[in-house]
């Protein structure tokens, strides 16, 4: 299927995303010789349209234990760096959106991302995303997002 997938893309590539932006999904699919054992077929959907919380996802979702709730809202009120990792589908990007949603208005946010997730809202944030489906001189990759953010009047760099 993987093979199918990669012959329909206008090149054969060992390694395709596709992202669809109305319907917040992404598909990636992986072959060799970037797999090296298996092939891989990724399809992540974001729900955005979902009322949440940081709250929410400590008390009703039981995402967050007591300890990791209060170490985040210190991180939020104390204006500290944090990282997030984790398993894909763990939740790293509900918890950032909902990290992001808590910070005051009048903080300057920049978000550079590989495919846009976030999709924050009434928010002082300027959201980028790269962009691969050019000639090779005009892509704009993390590291060029990175470094024109670098020049801005941000607060926040996400």
């Amino acid at each position: 299927m993987l093979s199918i997938i990669c012959q329909t893309s206008s090149q054969i590539k060992d390694y395709i995303q596709r992202m669809n932006k109305k319907y917040n999904l992404r598909i990636e699919a992986g072959i060799s010789p970037v797999n090296i054992n298996s092939s891989s077929l990724v399809i992540r959907i974001h729900r955005v349209d979902i009322d949440t919380s940081l709250e929410t996802l400590f008390l009703q979702d039981e995402m967050l234990d007591s300890a990791s709730y209060k170490i985040i809202s210190d991180i939020i009120k104390n204006e500290k760096n944090v990282i997030l990792a984790g398993k894909g589908g763990s939740g790293k990007t509900t918890l950032l959106r909902e990290i992001i949603n808590k910070l005051p208005d009048e903080k300057a946010i920049t978000i550079s991302e590989e495919t846009a997730e976030l999709y924050i809202k009434n928010k002082n944030v300027i959201e980028r995303e790269i962009l691969e489906n050019r000639e090779d001189n005009k892509k704009i990759n993390l590291e060029k997002l990175l470094r024109h953010s670098l020049v801005m009047s941000n607060d926040v760099l996400v």
